[in-house]
Order: C-alpha cells, then sequence, then structure tokens
C-alpha cells in the first residue's frame, strides 16, 4: 500500500484525528482504501472509583478515636536513619507538610501536616515505611530520611 494523501488534524479536545488515503497497488485508482484513526491525548489521571471512594480495608468503620495516640502533642525526636524503624512506631514530618500517594496509589491522597504525627504500618528492607495519619488514611512507601522519631 502506498499512501496517497496523509492529514492530521488537532481536534478540540486535545487529541488529533489522522486520515491514510491509500491504494491497493502502485498505479490502480479503481480502489481505495481509506482509514480514520482517532489518537486522543491520554487522559489525566484519575484514581478508578473504587479507589479514590474507599478508605483502606485495614481502616474501614474505623471513627477517628480521640484517644489514638496520633491526638498527643509530641516533639521531633532523633531523624529515622538513627535506627531501624517498626511497626507501631511513632514519627513526624523533617522539613513541613508531606503529600503522597496512599495505600492504593492514588496521588495526593494522604499527607501529613508539620508538627502532626503518624504511626508506622509497615517497614521494608531499607528501613522505608507506609505510614498512618490522624485522618486514618495509610501512605504508600515513603523516605524514612525525610522523617524523625517523635517523643512525649
Amino acid at each position: 500500500m502506498a499512501p496517497l494523501c496523509f492529514t492530521c488534524c488537532a481536534g478540540e479536545d486535545g487529541g488529533r484525528s489522522v486520515e491514510v488515503v491509500s491504494t491497493l497497488a502502485p498505479g490502480d485508482e479503481s480502489e481505495h482504501v481509506i482509514e480514520t484513526n482517532s489518537v486522543h491525548a491520554p487522559p489525566k489521571f484519575e484514581a478508578p472509583a473504587k479507589v479514590r471512594d474507599a478508605e483502606p480495608e485495614s481502616v474501614v468503620g474505623k471513627p477517628i478515636n480521640p484517644d489514638d495516640v496520633l491526638h498527643k502533642a509530641m516533639k521531633a525526636g532523633p531523624p529515622c536513619r538513627k535506627r531501624m524503624p517498626k511497626v507501631g512506631d511513632i514519627v513526624m514530618s523533617m522539613g513541613g507538610k508531606k503529600v503522597g500517594h496512599d495505600a492504593f496509589g492514588a496521588p495526593k491522597r494522604w499527607s501529613l501536616l508539620a508538627g502532626q504525627s503518624a504511626e508506622v504500618m509497615e517497614v521494608d528492607a531499607d528501613g522505608d515505611f507506609r505510614l498512618r495519619n490522624l485522618q486514618n488514611i495509610e501512605s504508600g512507601f515513603l523516605f524514612r530520611r525525610e522523617f524523625c522519631f517523635a517523643i512525649d
């Protein structure tokens, strides 16, 4: 197939429409094949409804508990690089507000404000961890170098 005509037009939605006109054999004008392909720009990331609208399984049905250790006023202690963190440790951000993916991968769903504490829920081989914040949302894995242990 030898192309005779090729056009490309940008659509209103940022995509483009491609039209290719070709013949089956060079010089044979009797049989034309017209193909139209629509190519659209990839959509912006939007978490699937079941991820976007659901809480992680570990906190489903758990209201925020005012007696939760995360409600205590704490001070920043040694950096989390001083020792290997363990599940149940309470940590704080070293450098202001932290925002990240939640445990399901939805972006910017998990946050920790400066001065707030979070509980370590899981630790990987490098010592990086997943955290639970005051809103009972669990994070994806975060670098421990950005946190310090909290002390009473």
